[in-house]
């Protein structure tokens, strides 16, 4: 993550560094530039080093950066700033990430991966390259923030270290995702909370959004999951989760079977009993939402659901065509968009040089040509690189443009709503 930086703000005296630096007849080094940034909260100056213009080799992997930025680093790397990875720059979190700082640092357990808000993962679920059993789809390798995360694990296990933090996520693909859920718990008023995902894995989205609220929102109660996944490892995965961080086992439903619409709708009518309405609803169903969304569910989503975050795929089999993100955006209509990416369509690219599935390991992180290449997304926080789609909605019968939820009597509109669905 850092290697785009030579040593970031070193505080040391401006001159003994430029003493270093230069060569014999007085000139700078030209392999290195550096910039003062008066802007130390120390109060003296801080000396940022960085490679220069025409690029410079960090063990095998090559990265050229132009000069705007270079300068962007020497900006202050305070916790509210977020790593753009693939433009090697600083953008401030989204302001429901800046909520949760400070960070709270957890006890290190050499198996297990914490997340914010505490919540405990087994290691090889994700780091499937810390060891042969991890589960369906190799994370490690292909998401940002999960490959860190498992690096700065092994860090800290080789450094001996009795605490760990877990840190923001990087700007990548699941960084959005990643925010709706932690604003959906912020946001949300004191009482019920319901959360379901569909195609759940180990679960990713419903625990992140029940530790945080455990942790940040202890109010939010009862709070209920549902978790759908058919994949047998990863549905036990989700049961071992429960346990591991003692989660009120008579709040979780978990079904291990295929997405239906049958099944999402008896859970959710039956929630409603005690719930205001589905806070969030999270599909990530690999090209079957077709399956899903169909006339009843979608009356249900605008009656009852705040916020609805599908990842979109290609629209395959044959049978799926409607799944495509077109498609899914244009069922949502009239609804706040809040993301909206359509499926990669330079996912070869992706493939060689941000995961290094080649058999040339030279070309992974080569960030400079998937730059030259285009293979990103533009968004409000700089080119990021994206494999699938993603649709982040939020209902405009309870949430405002501005994203705050709307005020009402919620309790009386919910009952009526229900009785006259069941009818």
């Amino acid at each position: 993550l850092t290697q785009p930086i030579v040593n970031h703000h070193q505080r040391m005296p401006p001159s003994s560094l430029e003493d270093i630096l230069r060569e014999p007849n007085g000139t700078l080094k030209e392999q290195l530039l550096f910039e003062f940034n008066t802007n130390s909260r120390c109060g003296a100056r801080n000396l940022v080093l960085a490679p220069a213009q025409r690029g410079i080799a960090w063990g095998r992997r090559k990265h050229s950066l132009p000069s705007a930025v270079v300068r962007e680093w020497s900006q202050s790397a305070g916790p509210e700033m977020a790593v753009n990875l693939l433009e090697g720059r600083l953008v401030l979190h989204h302001p429901a990430l800046r909520a949760l700082l400070p960070l709270r640092a957890y006890p290190l357990q050499p198996d297990l991966l914490v997340e914010l808000g505490g919540l405990q993962v087994p290691w090889d679920f994700d780091c499937d390259d810390f060891a042969a059993r991890a589960l369906r789809y190799k994370y490690e390798r292909s998401v940002p923030s999960r490959w860190y995360a498992c690096q700065l694990h092994r860090a800290s296990i080789d450094s001996g270290m009795p605490l760990t933090t877990p840190a923001l996520p990087l700007v990548d693909e699941e960084y959005f995702e990643h925010a709706a859920i932690v604003e959906s718990v912020l946001r949300a008023h004191a009482g019920p909370f319901a959360v379901a995902e569909l195609g759940a894995r180990w679960g990713t989205w419903g625990y992140r959004a029940r530790a945080i609220a455990q942790e940040r929102r202890p109010e939010l109660q009862p709070f209920v999951n549902f978790f759908v996944e058919p994949d047998t490892a990863s549905c036990q995965a989700i049961r071992t989760i429960q346990e591991l961080n003692s989660f009120n086992s008579s709040e979780i439903k978990v079904d291990c079977n295929r997405a239906s619409a049958n099944g999402f709708l008896a859970w959710a009518k039956k929630t409603l009993r005690t719930h205001r309405f589905i806070d969030v609803v999270d599909l990530d169903i690999q090209g079957y939402e077709s399956t899903l969304l169909n006339a009843n569910v979608m009356a249900f989503f605008r009656a009852h659901v705040v916020r609805v975050i599908v990842g979109t795929h290609t629209g395959w089999p044959v049978w799926a065509r409607w799944s495509t993100h077109e498609a899914i955006a244009t069922a949502f209509s009239g609804w706040h968009v809040r993301c909206n990416r359509p499926v990669s369509t330079y996912t070869g690219c992706i493939e060689r040089f941000m995961r290094g599935c080649t058999n040339d390991p030279n070309t992974r992180f080569d960030w400079a040509e998937m730059q030259r290449r285009k293979c990103y997304h533009e968004t409000e926080y700089g080119k990021v690189v994206a494999y699938d789609g993603e649709l982040i909605l939020d209902n405009p019968r309870l949430v405002h443009p501005n994203g705050k939820l709307v005020h009402h009597a919620r309790h009386q509109q919910a009952s009526k709503l229900t009785q006259t669905h069941s009818k």
